[in-house]
């Protein structure tokens, strides 16, 4: 963000979120990829995957 400060992102800050390095954009207006990500992203929370996948890699649970 701070090499791209003229795009116009936004950070989302909070007391209940971690300190984290990552993110997804999506062209403002894409709604349909917008759709899908978050499809995507309930899918694997829901089965299960999210959680393994997080534990594997940053070892403890969301």
């Amino acid at each position: 963000m701070k090499n791209n400060s003229d795009k116009g992102f936004t950070t989302v800050r909070g007391a209940d979120f971690d300190k984290e390095y990552y993110g997804m954009a999506v062209r403002k207006g894409d709604s349909a990829l917008l759709a899908k990500l978050n499809a995507g992203i309930a899918k694997v929370k829901q089965d299960g995957t999210y959680d393994k996948l997080y534990e594997k890699y940053f070892g403890r649970k969301s």
